[in-house]
C-alpha cells in the first residue's frame, strides 16, 4: 500500500474531483500507472450551512438586545466576530458580514456570512421579572407594536 499527501485548497466543494495523474495502481503487463482521483466529500457542519461560497447560520438573539440593539458574538470561520444589532430587531431578521464565508477556489475572495437572529423567549421568569414585564407592558402604546395593532385593525 502506498501512502499519498494531498493538500486540500481552500474553498473546495462537495462533489469535486482532484486527479493526480501517473499515482495511481500499476498499468497491466508493464503499462504506466493510472491516475489517482481523489473525490471530495464535505462534512456538514453543526452550525453553519454552505451555499455557493457563502455561509448560512441561525443565531439565538436575547430577547432584550432584540428589543434595545446592542452587541452580539457572531461566530464565524476565524473565530466570534462583534456585530452591533439594532434596536427593535424582529425575529427572523437576516443579516450579512461581507467577506466571511467561503475562500473562491484559487482567487483571493470571499464569500459573506449571512445570519438569521431567532428572537429568544424567556422561561422560568421569577415572579418579580413576571412584575416587571407587567408594569413595562402597561407602558407601551399601540404604534410600539404595529403588527398587533394591524391584526386586530
Amino acid at each position: 500500500s502506498h501512502v499519498h499527501k494531498v493538500i486540500i485548497p481552500a474553498g473546495i466543494n462537495h462533489g469535486q474531483r482532484m486527479t493526480y495523474h501517473g499515482e495511481g495502481n500499476c498499468g497491466t503487463e508493464g503499462g504506466s500507472p493510472g491516475n489517482l482521483i481523489i473525490l471530495i466529500n464535505v462534512k456538514q457542519h453543526k452550525y453553519f450551512k454552505r451555499k455557493d461560497n457563502d455561509i448560512y447560520m441561525d443565531l439565538p438573539l436575547s430577547f432584550v438586545t432584540a428589543a434595545i440593539g446592542g452587541e452580539i458574538d457572531v461566530p464565524t470561520l476565524d473565530g466570534n466576530m462583534r456585530y452591533t444589532i439594532p434596536e427593535g430587531t424582529e425575529s427572523g431578521t437576516l443579516f450579512r458580514i461581507k467577506g466571511k464565508g467561503i475562500k473562491y477556489l484559487k482567487r483571493e475572495m470571499y464569500g459573506d456570512l449571512y445570519f438569521t437572529v431567532n428572537v429568544e423567549t424567556p422561561r422560568n421568569l421569577t415572579s418579580s421579572q413576571k412584575e416587571l414585564l407587567k408594569t413595562f407592558n402597561t407602558t407601551l402604546s399601540k404604534t410600539q407594536e404595529p403588527k398587533q395593532k394591524k391584526f386586530y385593525e
